[in-house]
């Protein structure tokens, strides 16, 4: 990485990651190469040492396993995009210009070493061909649902494997012996074939193949071009780029229910990473280091009585369960629970809104639980000894000062907020037209 990152805040490590992973679009092997995994590999340890110890990565500091972290945040992970993936959206750009470029230099070598009159989508992969030819062929069964063209002159549309037919290319539909029968070639185009059969379905093809009556031959238009676009997982039409290319063929999983809780814009960053490790019973409590530390010593710093875990922290413990409820009252919150759990059910169904009272309560709990889980580290490692009610007030100051330095629109509730807050209200805070109309 080139840096050190102990200076830099959680969400600037993340920011660093995500900013490498899309500068790798700009390394040319990147672009027409499948990496190697031992490559790859290589490439994600580093980014692993970055986010987990600033420099190298050593045994046991990683909290959360790679896979998690490359998931976008709806679905429980960090949003670094998981570098195989990336690299297959980026060689696309090669095969996107095989079936968009006709005249050009490099398409007519392909053409000429590698196609030989035949559509991408049906040369056969050789013995001895180019590392990069083969790594676009083995993309195809990925891609070819996704490239679709739109009929203009019918020239540059392969009548068999191109997708032009809402059903899917023709050579799923018709048999080989039909088309045998006929004398009708692979590389026939759809101009070729509609000018001998106008719009109808010859030889009573539409009756026989149901799927192609969802769409009779179009009428071509000599003055007209073929266009070439990009089809998205859910059939709507979408600019070509390696973003939306990354998006169509990565592998969806669940969205998690409280991602919306952890992640939105008023959050604190580091406040939230915490908030997100604790939230997976990811952090290093003594519940977890009992797995391999079987030592009757492990007791909770604030209580004394019994060996922590997330649940305990978050706010069984009776110090930690008077930090929440002198924060629930001096930050006047509007959630409920006793828990974290709880809290964060009670939160879901509220993070829906934008109102300023849910981004508050959400902010609250992250750093309520961010402040209790540093005091409990400083008193393993520096013997601090914090009162509930000072870190309270510690966690409101910060809270403020977060609400201070954030420009948003005025409104009743915020003249609430702001009142309840004793916070002035700043020039660059704008008026909703709401509020204009009730002055």
């Amino acid at each position: 990485m080139g840096s050190d990152n102990r200076y830099l805040s959680i969400h600037q490590v993340t920011i660093k990651c995500k900013d490498l992973n899309k500068k790798l679009s700009q390394v040319y092997w990147c672009s027409v190469i499948l990496l190697p995994k031992t490559t790859i590999k290589d490439i994600e340890k580093v980014f692993k040492g970055f986010l987990w110890t600033g420099g190298i990565l050593t045994k046991g500091k990683a909290k959360v396993a790679w896979k998690m972290v490359c998931k976008p945040q709806e679905e429980g992970g960090l949003g670094i995009r998981d570098l195989q993936t990336w690299n297959k959206a980026l060689l696309t750009r090669q095969i996107w210009r095989l079936t968009k470029v006709k005249n050009s230099l490099w398409m007519d070598w392909v053409n000429i070493h590698h196609l030989h009159k035949h559509t991408f989508w049906e040369v056969k992969s050789k013995d001895l061909e180019g590392f990069s030819w083969s790594n676009m062929l083995a993309l195809r069964d990925k891609l070819w649902k996704h490239i679709w063209k739109t009929p203009g002159d019918g020239n540059n549309i392969n009548l068999w494997y191109d997708n032009w037919h809402s059903a899917g290319p023709l050579t799923k539909i018709i048999p080989v012996e039909e088309k045998d029968s006929h004398d009708l070639k692979n590389t026939m185009t759809l101009q070729q074939f509609c000018s001998n059969h106008g719009t109808g379905w010859p030889w009573g093809w539409d009756s026989r193949y149901p799927p192609l009556r969802a769409q009779n031959l179009p009428i071509l238009q000599t003055n007209k071009k073929d266009t070439v676009w990009w089809r998205d997982r859910e059939g709507n039409k979408k600019d070509f780029n390696p973003t939306q290319v990354w998006k169509d063929i990565r592998t969806i999983n669940p969205t998690v229910s409280w991602y919306k809780v952890v992640w939105f814009k008023l959050n604190i960053h580091s406040h939230a990473f915490i908030f997100w490790l604790a939230i997976q019973d990811r952090l290093m409590t003594h519940e977890r280091m009992l797995s391999w530390n079987t030592s009757n010593n492990l007791k909770c710093l604030f209580c004394k009585e019994v060996p922590d875990s997330i649940k305990h922290l978050f706010f069984d413990c009776k110090y930690s369960r008077e930090v929440w409820k002198q924060v629930c009252k001096i930050c006047f919150l509007h959630t409920s629970g006793t828990d974290m759990y709880q809290i964060v059910n009670s939160l879901q169904q509220r993070s829906h809104t934008t109102h300023i009272h849910t981004d508050i309560d959400r902010m609250a709990v992250a750093a309520t639980i961010y402040f209790i889980w540093r005091e409990r580290n400083l008193r393993y490692h520096n013997g601090s000894n914090i009162p509930h009610m000072k870190l309270a007030n510690e966690i409101f100051n910060t809270l403020k000062a977060r609400l201070c330095g954030t420009e948003l629109k005025w409104s009743k509730h915020m003249e609430e907020v702001c009142g309840k807050w004793k916070i002035a209200r700043p020039r660059r805070w704008h008026p909703t037209k709401a509020d204009d109309h009730g002055r």
